[in-house]
């Protein structure tokens, strides 16, 4: 996977780019890490427990680590053959300045940012009018409580709307990334104050979210928006090793603000490396133990949307999607959820065929994402497409590929950009 990235270096950044970076750096680079160095220097985890009592385990999940990065090159391959390789030239993106929106349709874009900053507001207001308080929010970003205080407040205070969650985690922030890019290439102070206020709203509703990683990531996309502007191509080269550090240290920052002042500057280090690189690794593991040995293999059947249509279709007695199955064995509690690379839902679902298909679908799908966007005739759009696709491959390497899909944005927002483009 390390050398397939290298051939990219000269072509254009986006969902396969981004998909591979992640699979490397959340599994390929952080798996072995976290079996053999992590678990034996710092001692908590559940690995060290999974090792003794199933020592055929770690075999096991590492055969299918190892088929999954296969198949998902394979898939990628697949893709080139399907939907044509994508250069910097046929993505027409190497100047990015031309293209500004004309007037009559900058208008049409303009509403949409209103009708999105009414149901923003509206959510806003539900929030803090029915479930949430100022004094929730204060406590859980800002106060001194433990992690099992904050997933209270996170599981009562959260409004739990599905299509209005959709929109705020995948139209929404692709159409702020449009305005942002234009407001750039713009001298008009009118849209670049529509597109702070949009992106105020819409911080502020991840906020009341109660999520740390939500604002944090909406900030790197905004300012991966302006570092492409700056650089005027998506080809990518090694300067933009500086900006993923910068990334990383604006995520370690809010994450370090958010735990207060009483928890030092190790500690939370600690704590936020293994929330971003081990916990990943150590829910395959829980998946992989858990099925069949508590729970049978789903076929489809433990997936949220299908438990909710058909209830408990597997009889475990539980009319619960997998991903709470899973946490149950662990945790002892059905509210809780465990999400994984997508993998340990494949293996769940279908097992080593599952492991394999979906592995190679995966690659057919960030090439898919990737050839949509290269058809895209306005550039803004086109650069909104390749901001975002960082969402929602990183959605691809730490869920299930239907989480992906939705919530992760990578099916609804190429056809909603085309919708975009055809109006712009």
């Amino acid at each position: 996977m390390l050398l397939y990235l290298f051939s990219m270096r000269r072509k254009p950044m986006g969902a396969t780019f981004f998909f591979i970076v992640f699979v490397l750096f959340f599994h390929a680079f952080a798996y072995p890490y976290y079996i053999y160095i992590w678990t034996e220097q710092l001692g908590f985890g559940l690995l060290q427990d999974f090792v003794i009592s199933f020592p055929d385990l770690v075999p096991k999940v590492t055969l299918a680590m190892a088929l999954c990065y296969s198949f998902i090159l394979l898939g990628c391959h697949a893709g080139d053959i399907a939907f044509g390789a994508i250069s910097t030239q046929r993505l027409g993106i190497d100047t990015i300045k031309p293209s500004i929106i004309a007037a009559a349709n900058m208008k049409t874009m303009l509403t949409l940012v209103s009708v999105c900053e009414l149901l923003l507001l509206s959510l806003l207001i539900l929030q803090y009018a029915f479930v949430a308080s100022p004094t929730a929010l204060f406590d859980y970003y800002l106060s001194d409580l433990g992690s099992s205080e904050r997933v209270a407040i996170r599981r009562t205070e959260t409004l739990s709307f599905y299509i209005p969650a959709i929109l705020h985690l995948t139209v929404m922030p692709m159409l702020l990334f449009i305005v942002f890019i234009e407001a750039l290439k713009s001298k008009s102070t009118y849209l670049k104050h529509r597109a702070f206020r949009f992106g105020a709203l819409l911080v502020l509703l991840k906020l009341s979210t109660f999520s740390k990683a939500a604002p944090a990531l909406i900030l790197i996309q905004l300012l991966f928006c302006k570092y492409l502007y700056s650089r005027q191509t998506l080809a990518f080269s090694l300067r933009y090793v500086r900006f993923g550090l910068i990334a990383l240290g604006i995520a370690f920052g809010f994450v370090f603000i958010v735990r207060g002042e009483s928890v030092d500057m190790e500690t939370a280090f600690d704590d936020y490396f293994y929330r971003l690189l081990m916990i990943p690794n150590e829910g395959i593991f829980e998946y992989f133990n858990a099925i069949p040995d508590y729970f049978p293999f789903g076929y489809g059947s433990g997936l949220g949307v299908i438990t909710e249509l058909f209830g408990d279709a597997r009889g475990t007695g539980q009319n619960l999607p997998t991903y709470n199955l899973v946490a149950s064995v662990y945790r002892h509690d059905y509210d809780t959820v465990v999400n994984s690379f997508f993998i340990a839902e494949a293996w769940a679902q279908f097992s080593w065929g599952g492991v394999v298909v979906l592995s190679f679908m995966a690659g057919l799908l960030v090439k898919w994402y990737d050839s949509e966007t290269a058809k895209l005739k306005n550039s803004s759009i086109r650069v909104g497409m390749v901001v975002f696709s960082v969402y929602g491959t990183y959605a691809l390497s730490t869920s299930a590929i239907t989480t992906a899909l939705i919530t992760g944005g990578l099916f609804i927002i190429p056809i909603f950009a085309r919708f975009l483009d055809s109006k712009l």
